[in-house]
C-alpha cells in the first residue's frame, strides 16, 4: 500500500490569466496611425471608451479635463538641466 503522501497531486495547474483585451484578440496587428496632436489622440480614445461602453460621457469629460489640467502644471514647471560629471 502506498501513502498518500508520497502520490502526485492531482489537481489541474492553473492555467495563466490573460486580460480581458486579449480575449479572442489572436494575432491581429494594427497599423500606425498619425494624429494631428496629442489632444486629438487623447480625445479618439475618450470617445471610443464611450462607444465600447466603459465610461459615461460625463466621466469621459472630467478625465479629459483632469489631463488638460494636469499637462498644464507639467508645463508651468522649470526644469533645470544638469551637468554630467566630466564634461
Amino acid at each position: 500500500m502506498v501513502s498518500a503522501q508520497l502520490l502526485p497531486s492531482r489537481r489541474p495547474r492553473p492555467r495563466p490569466r490573460r486580460a480581458r483585451h486579449d480575449r479572442g484578440a489572436g494575432t491581429a496587428t494594427l497599423a500606425p496611425r498619425e494624429l494631428a496632436s496629442f489632444a486629438a489622440a487623447a480625445e479618439e480614445g475618450a470617445i471610443s471608451r464611450l462607444d465600447g461602453g466603459i465610461h459615461f460621457r460625463e466621466a469621459i469629460e472630467m478625465g479629459l479635463e483632469q489631463g488638460r489640467s494636469v499637462g498644464r502644471a507639467v508645463e508651468a514647471l522649470r526644469f533645470r538641466r544638469r551637468r554630467l560629471r566630466g564634461t
